[in-house]
């Protein structure tokens, strides 16, 4: 999932195609295609569900293999009384991180830094402050939250699958300096298809009366 659309295109730039080769692309040259860590660079990233399993594990690969990055910004809610700026140190102290500590200590503190806000708000529920922020400075999005249990309630699922990604599209499509954006979405679907052909499926409502229905009607119609 940490592959980059804007380095695919990249590269299929680098391939000519032609009559003579029968419509299959011929590799010209890759010289120019950067190095995921050279693509990464002086980027700013920021990242929604970083405290999931996912999440975790995508902030220390970023962080340990991707060094010149400048920073990353991760939306976090408080929780259980407890405020986003703790939930952050409760991050790092999470076991997956030991290998950041040993070989690159510091390297959390300095370019990890929160925006306090929730996926399943309008807006995400940033500030004018934060949003400005990310609008101006953030070249990479990662959207990893989502709900992944199946006991989920419909309304629930929707407010943080559907409308939590409705609001990240709306937020990318403010920034200045957008290069990629990555939706980590479930591996579960068409479950009911046998066999699951590699198609898109045409879905079967549309999204915004989905989401429509989900947010007026009560638990009980639903």
């Amino acid at each position: 999932f940490s592959l980059n659309w804007n380095l695919q295109l990249n590269y299929f730039n680098q391939l000519n195609f032609s009559d003579k080769n029968h419509g299959f692309p011929r590799r010209t040259g890759l010289s120019d295609v950067p190095t995921i860590p050279e693509f990464y660079k002086g980027k700013t990233i920021f990242i929604t569900g970083g405290s999931g399993f996912i999440g975790k594990v995508l902030i220390e690969k970023l962080l340990y293999s991707c060094t010149d990055l400048d920073r990353i910004y991760l939306l976090l809610r408080n929780k259980k009384g407890v405020k986003s700026e703790d939930r952050l140190s409760q991050l790092y102290a999470k076991p997956c991180f030991q290998r950041l500590k040993a070989e690159r200590p510091g390297v959390f503190e300095s370019k990890v830094f929160v925006v306090s806000g929730n996926v399943m708000e309008i807006g995400l529920g940033l500030t004018q402050e934060d949003r400005a922020l990310l609008v101006n400075r953030v070249n990479v999005i990662f959207h990893v939250a989502a709900s992944v249990r199946f006991d989920d309630t419909l309304k629930y699922s929707t407010q943080l699958n559907l409308r939590g990604t409705v609001e990240v599209m709306e937020l990318a499509k403010e920034m200045r300096d957008l290069c990629s954006l990555v939706h980590v979405s479930t591996s579960y679907a068409n479950t009911n298809r046998d066999p699951i052909e590699e198609v898109l499926y045409p879905p079967l409502a549309d999204w915004r009366e989905t989401l429509d229905i989900c947010e007026n009607a009560d638990e009980h119609t639903l």
